[in-house]
């Protein structure tokens, strides 16, 4: 990633204790500005660099079978971690990144059978977060897109398109018809139909 007169490169170690590191350095004269090192954390895709800050996505592998994965935010002047979150599954995408939001696919391996399955993740782009998520049929290393307003995801057999004007598709707020405010040791029931 090439940012503000920076080259940003990432390398990995990954053998049964994988590690990987993030290098900053000076376009110009190739000068390491700074490093940020991450013990059994390995980033195999490309960080994203917005808002003055880079977003790089590792995984454990140290299990394949069980690996996690992180998002970490550092500032792109020092490498100072601003923030990390935990995904819980293995980061195969790149990032992308719009209005302040993050959006990273994970994927898992699901039983002896061999499933994957994944989930794409929204983070707020300053505090790290989790906006949403939504499941994915399938598992991608397919990075995210956007344009014109909507992220587009695909997985095998299937293209997902996200609207971020679209209405939300959630149950009406609730409002009690009954009394708001009750008396110490009076019961009182309500009943509650909503629709999804």
């Amino acid at each position: 990633v090439i940012y503000n007169y920076r080259v940003i490169v990432s390398s990995t170690y990954l053998t049964a204790n994988p590690s990987g590191c993030l290098w900053c350095m000076d376009a110009e004269s190739g000068d390491i500005l700074w490093h940020y090192y991450t013990d059994e954390m390995c980033n195999v895709v490309s960080p994203a660099v917005a808002y003055g800050n880079i977003y790089l996505p590792l995984t454990n592998y140290t299990d394949f079978s069980d690996g996690y994965g992180e998002m970490h935010c550092l500032n792109v002047t020092t490498g100072e971690l601003k923030w990390k979150t935990y995904l819980g599954y293995g980061l195969g995408s790149h990032p992308a990144i719009a209005d302040g939001k993050v959006y990273i696919n994970t994927e898992d391996w699901w039983g002896t059978g061999g499933f994957w399955d994944g989930y794409c993740h929204c983070l707020d782009a300053f505090t790290g977060e989790i906006m949403w998520n939504f499941w994915l049929a399938h598992s991608t290393q397919s990075s995210p897109a956007i344009a014109d307003g909507r992220l587009y995801i695909a997985v095998p057999g299937f293209i997902y398109a996200f609207d971020d004007t679209a209405p939300a598709n959630n149950p009406p707020e609730i409002s009690i018809t009954g009394p708001t405010k009750g008396k110490v040791g009076r019961t009182y029931n309500y009943t509650i139909v909503a629709h999804d």
